[in-house]
């Protein structure tokens, strides 16, 4: 609605996972160049996790781009799979059919991905929402992706999930897969600074070519609302600037911000919540999986 009024192309805080434009800042750019590394190299099994919000499946997104065109990678985003439905899913994607028991779907499985292997093809399996898995499809896939083809790994596993991921490969069933994470990343919350950067990175890319639509001291106060998580960021920069718009004026300023923010219910996030959001949070229910297509 106010892209027009202020310029730009598209809405520039677009609250979907976008793979661009990718904000670097707040090692998330080291922490994708850690994982491509890992994925290339066949460096067991890599886990990320973050708080609800702060960028997950766009760094997966992220990942598919940059891999795209060297290795074959998939994201299951239905993360309540059981091993037979996730041995489907996987059959269909590598175009070797999709029924039998799950045994069955294994092996057929297991020898699409040992020829693949063979001319430098392993698959990049990233489970997003991976705290909501069952620990016997994880292992299972562990399995698939640890199979030998006389050339190394035929799958390499990505884990990705809320803090509450770290809770269920802590127990003991998950001490296979435990034991062969190589890499364990982190998504902090932004820090203030970084905020305004990543405001700036959104409005350029949109299409801005004024300086300060969005002042370091909004971007502040947009820090302290959101607690740092993009998703609040854009939520609340979004409204922000809509607000703007309502008044017909292009000079945004904090009471625009203010106003948005309690539009949205949101409060500058203590110390405390700041820190409550780092906890790993047991999910209040498993989402239901839904029937094979």
């Amino acid at each position: 609605m106010y892209c027009t009024y202020f310029g730009f192309r598209f809405p520039p805080f677009r609250t979907s996972p976008q793979a661009q434009p990718f904000f670097e800042g707040a090692q998330r750019g080291t922490i994708v160049e850690t994982l491509i590394y890992g994925i290339e190299h066949g460096d067991g099994i890599l886990a990320l996790t973050g708080a609800p919000g702060s960028g997950r499946t766009t760094i997966c997104r992220v990942l598919q781009a940059r891999l795209s065109g060297r290795l074959p990678c998939i994201r299951l985003s239905e993360p309540a799979l059981g091993r037979h439905r996730a041995m489907h899913a996987l059959a269909g994607i590598l175009g070797v059919g999709g029924r039998g028991t799950a045994n069955d779907l294994d092996a057929v499985v297991r020898a699409q991905l040992r020829a693949n292997a063979k001319v430098g093809r392993h698959l990049v399996i990233l489970i997003d929402e991976a705290q909501h898995m069952p620990l016997d499809t994880l292992e299972s896939l562990r399995l698939l992706a640890g199979a030998d083809a006389g050339t190394g790994k035929t799958a390499q596993l990505v884990l990705v999930g809320t803090p509450y991921l770290d809770v269920r490969l802590a127990q003991n069933e998950a001490r296979q897969i435990r034991s062969r994470i190589t890499y364990r990343g982190r998504l902090a919350p932004l820090a203030p600074g970084e905020v305004n950067e990543y405001l700036g990175l959104r409005l350029r890319a949109a299409g801005d070519v004024s300086t300060g639509l969005l002042p370091a001291g909004i971007g502040r106060y947009i820090a302290r609302v959101s607690g740092g998580l993009p998703v609040q960021i854009d939520r609340i920069a979004d409204r922000t600037l809509m607000a703007a718009f309502a008044e017909d004026t292009r000079e945004v300023t904090l009471r625009h911000a203010r106003t948005a923010a309690r539009r949205l219910n949101m409060a500058p996030a203590g110390f405390l919540a700041r820190v409550r959001c780092l906890l790993p949070q047991r999910p209040s229910a498993t989402p239901a999986p839904s029937a094979p297509r």
